[in-house]
């Protein structure tokens, strides 16, 4: 298994809950794995968080179009 599957099965285990600490996603990657090394446990837990938080999209505000326009 990937690392980045290994992340996505972790993140059905966590479902709901987005306030999580390193500590807790770690915890539940060594439950689920405990055959995983350190490092790789601290990657995983990186990707989980990765895909905890959805990606800002890149909006310009209109006065920021308005400001670069003028130059």
């Amino acid at each position: 298994m990937s690392n980045k599957q290994i992340a996505e099965e972790i993140l059905r285990e966590i479902k709901g809950k987005r306030n999580l600490s390193d500590n807790e996603i770690e915890n539940l990657i060594k439950k689920r794995f405990p055959e995983l090394k350190e490092y790789e446990i601290s990657k995983i837990r990186e990707d989980v968080k990765q895909l905890l938080i959805p990606p800002k999209e890149n909006k310009i505000k209109p006065l920021e179009e308005d400001y670069y326009r003028g130059m």
